[in-house]
């Protein structure tokens, strides 16, 4: 090949190498699901055009190689060398990308790696035929002042403009900086995307010396500091626990919700809160559901979005099914992130039911129905039903599946409605009286059996953590010492910490004198 083909068909290569490994890097930035989608495309097109590129110029260089009959020189060995190493880390790139997706930090260092040695590569051939051709007297002096300028320029232009911190700007006057307690996190708020007119999704950086491990489904439990009171509230997180650096949860406004009427109207980048280490039963576990039907209603969605980025980034071919219900087409929360993965997920059935549609919708409309369920859903008995919306929404769908004759330990539900426990109905009107001794707190209280352990905790001044106040979301576990109790919901326990004596005090009734560490 000729010098200035050469020339070109380097510069090409490197270009190529550098901008794949670019886009690599900016993926993880971008909030956008279109954006982030696009990037996908557009880092695949290149990869392979760089692969075709580099097996036209090996080819050549195999070519060359041959019709030496000279013994190599120590440049042209270590420049095939390189060109021969190039080749295990592409095939190892296209491997990882196709089926390791969520290996990103594995992507980006063999992106590195391949930019480096392209740019070896060119640099060994190219930059010999520069040196020799070189001269001072054919290259204007002008010319040179303009090139060391352009040089200086970029790199003052690197020093100066720096990239903006994430918490460049301050937190709202409404909250405080949260300092961490007892098996919490302080985390930073990095990012707002609006999904819908009533719903956000906000982004929190999470410290690298406290990383955070979940399971897809699970949620945390946040102090919110609002007009100078801490108020505890339950998210689902909607992001994949592959994604260990951030944890994103999609708040939805309630027309009465302090706290979702705050997170969509004024939290911004910025603010901090303190939250509590990931808990709750609705988990997704790969080994255990192989065919799973998500029955989701408005903001129920967002525990569903965790567990089926999980399902991509693992490359995992779980059978699902999704109903998604909603009222009109506006009220769809992440529509794009959802047709996103139901194109690169094969075995994943999405179906978004309207129950107040326009007249151009032609998908389903109405309500959760058995018909729905038997059109859709092949073998209802081997599937795994996991069901998250309003509370009515939920009960309905119980009442249904049970009436279908579907195993209730295979139906799992979540809520975080903040409603006072049930009491149980008793025989006799009578309210006993009950002796209730906090350990760590060194107080005594009476205590009626029809208020919760955690009513006369807060009723002593004692604080306890809590979150739903039903005795699902685990929150408030506590050591009982002493005694017994009723609880009126056990979801929140495991099967370790029911062996090991632990209670729910959010959902805990004395029956007689009991002791708890509190």
């Amino acid at each position: 090949m000729q010098p200035p083909f050469t020339l070109a068909l380097g510069g090409i290569f490197i270009l190529l190498a550098a901008a794949n490994s670019y886009l690599m890097l900016r993926r993880s930035l971008d909030s956008s699901p279109a954006a982030r989608a696009w990037r996908v495309r557009a880092h695949r097109f290149i990869g392979y055009l760089f692969i075709l590129l580099y097996c036209t110029m090996t080819y050549f260089m195999v070519l060359r190689l041959k019709g030496l009959s000279d013994e190599l020189s120590p440049r042209i060995l270590l420049h095939a060398s390189l060109a021969l190493i190039l080749f295990p880390l592409l095939v190892a790139k296209v491997v990882v990308a196709r089926y390791y997706k969520g290996q990103t930090a594995t992507l980006r260092i063999l992106g590195s790696l391949i930019a480096g040695i392209s740019f070896l590569l060119v640099i060994m051939s190219v930059g010999a035929y520069l040196l020799r051709s070189a001269s001072s007297a054919s290259v204007a002096g002008a010319l040179s002042v303009a090139v060391i300028t352009v040089f200086a320029a970029a790199l003052v232009a690197l020093l100066w403009r720096r990239p903006r911190s994430a918490n460049a700007n301050p937190a709202p006057t409404l909250v405080r900086q949260a300092a961490p307690g007892r098996n919490s996190v302080v985390l930073h708020l990095a990012r707002v995307e609006r999904q819908t007119h009533d719903a956000k999704t906000l982004r929190f950086m999470v410290p690298q010396e406290h990383r955070i491990s979940f399971r897809p489904g699970q949620f945390l439990t946040f102090n919110w500091f609002i007009g100078g009171q801490t108020v505890p509230r339950c998210y689902s997180i909607c992001s994949s626990p592959t994604q260990t650096g951030y944890i994103e949860i999609t708040p939805k406004q309630a027309a009465k919700g302090y706290v979702s009427v705050f997170l969509n109207q004024k939290a911004s980048v910025g603010l901090t809160v303190e939250a509590s280490q990931p808990a709750g039963q609705f988990c997704f576990d790969e080994k255990e559901h192989r065919r799973i039907v998500m029955i989701a209603g408005g903001s129920g969605i967002t525990p569903f979005l965790s567990m089926l980025r999980y399902m991509e980034d693992r490359c995992l071919s779980t059978e699902v099914t999704l109903l998604y219900f909603v009222r009109t087409r506006n009220d769809i929360i992440f529509e794009t992130d959802l047709n996103v993965l139901q194109a690169r997920l094969h075995r994943f059935h999405l179906l978004t039911v309207l129950s107040d549609p326009d007249p151009q919708w032609l998908g389903l409309t109405g309500h959760l129905t058995r018909e729905l369920i038997e059109v859709n859903v092949d073998d209802v008995f081997s599937a795994t039903f996991f069901v998250c919306g309003p509370p009515g929404m939920m009960k309905a769908a119980r009442e249904l599946l049970e009436s279908m004759k579907v195993n209730p330990a295979r139906i799992k539900q979540e809520s975080f409605a903040v409603v006072p426990a049930p009491v149980p109905a008793v025989s006799s009107p009578v309210i006993e009286m009950a002796r209730v001794e906090f350990a760590r707190s060194k107080q005594t209280r009476m205590a009626s059996s029809s208020a919760t352990l955690l009513e006369t905790a807060e009723a002593s001044g004692i604080q306890m953590p809590y979150g739903c106040r039903q005795g699902q979301c685990g929150t408030c576990v506590t050591k009982l010492i002493a005694g017994q109790v009723q609880m009126d919901a056990e979801d929140g326990l495991t099967a370790a910490q029911k062996a090991q004596g632990y209670i729910l005090p959010c959902v805990s009734h004395a029956k007689g004198d009991v002791k708890i560490d509190a």
